[in-house]
C-alpha cells in the first residue's frame, strides 16, 4: 500500500514538473518585453511592398517616406498562417502597392520593426485591429 502511495506522488511531482516546463517553453518563444517597447507605441504610413503569410510569425514590408526623400523599409510581424486563416486573412486580403498606416509596437534594438500590429487601407477598406 505504502509503494502506491509513493508512486502517485512521484507522478504528481512529474506531472507539476511537466507543466512548469511546458509553461516555460511558452515564454521562450517570443520574449515580448525584452525585445519591444509596450512604452513606445508607433504609427506609420506607407506602401505596402511585400506580403509573406508563414509561421511562426507573417511579415510585411512597408516602404515609408522619409523627410530627406529616402524610403525607410519597415518590418511588420504579424501572426501565423493558422491565427490569420481563422479570422479571413489570406494572401489576397492586402495587395502589393496599396497604402497602408500600421500601428505597432516598435523593437528595441531595430529601429524598423513593429509587433502586434493595427492595419488600415484606405484604398481597400482593408482593417485589421489586434
Amino acid at each position: 500500500v505504502m509503494i502506491k502511495f509513493r508512486t502517485r506522488y512521484k507522478l504528481a511531482g512529474f506531472l507539476c514538473l511537466q507543466l512548469a516546463l511546458l509553461n516555460t517553453n511558452s515564454y521562450a518563444h517570443l520574449p515580448f518585453i525584452s525585445q519591444f517597447s509596450v512604452d513606445n507605441p508607433s504609427l506609420i504610413e506607407g506602401t505596402l511592398t511585400k506580403v509573406e503569410i508563414g509561421s511562426p510569425h507573417s511579415l510585411l514590408t512597408v516602404s515609408v517616406p522619409h523627410e530627406e526623400g529616402i524610403d525607410v523599409i519597415w518590418r511588420v510581424e504579424w501572426l501565423s498562417v493558422s491565427s490569420l486563416l481563422k479570422r479571413n486573412v489570406d494572401r489576397t486580403s492586402l495587395s502589393i502597392g496599396e497604402q497602408i498606416q500600421v500601428g505597432g509596437f516598435q523593437s528595441i534594438d531595430e529601429y524598423n520593426r513593429l509587433i502586434y500590429p493595427n492595419i488600415i487601407s484606405s484604398e481597400s477598406g482593408f482593417v485589421w485591429e489586434r
